[in-house]
């Protein structure tokens, strides 16, 4: 009778280990992700962070949320704004609807209201205007990129955007 109840007490006991081990990794799994819905002390640095590795991923929406997230944290951080701008960039790509292009513009803009010499808003900007064929305007934020860093790692490929910009002249 003893082994019987010691058999039993032992898979009891794993049983409930094994039970313990899946509601750790639940948890481990879900609590991010509560914390973000529940709004977490989160900084706009962590958010940004969490953003940028969806964005690689490919994760545009969860991308979008969270650099939407950053902007409300931290209203004056032009980056948060640039990087939304850039993930509304990759969801117009990826669906080619026209919403998409508009919120791009939108918050590239933003970032560029906040931080007038911020070279990444600039350039993205001024790269979509040209996609959009809006080559006169592209012109304006694509001068400003090497006028401020003369030394942009992209400075070739800048001047060839500007010289087709100024001869085509739409």
């Amino acid at each position: 009778m003893n082994t019987i109840k010691a058999t039993a007490n032992k898979k009891f006991k794993i049983r409930a280990l094994i039970s313990l081990i899946i509601v750790l990794a639940m948890t481990a799994t879900l609590v991010p992700g509560l914390i973000f819905l529940f709004g977490g002390a989160q900084s706009a640095d962590e958010l940004i962070r969490m953003g940028r590795a969806s964005f690689k991923e490919g994760n545009y929406d969860r991308a979008i949320q969270l650099y939407t997230e950053a902007t409300k944290k931290d209203p004056s951080r032009a980056e948060a704004f640039n990087l939304l701008g850039m993930a509304y960039r990759m969801k117009y790509r990826s669906t080619n609807e026209l919403k998409y292009r508009e919120k791009e513009i939108l918050y590239f803009r933003k970032a560029i209201n906040i931080e007038p010499r911020n070279v990444n808003a600039l350039l993205n900007l001024g790269t979509t205007l040209y996609d959009m064929n809006k080559k006169q305007d592209a012109l304006v934020y694509l001068k400003k990129v090497i006028e401020i860093q003369p030394n942009h790692p992209d400075r070739a490929q800048v001047e060839e955007l500007i010289e087709k910009a100024r001869a085509e002249g739409t």
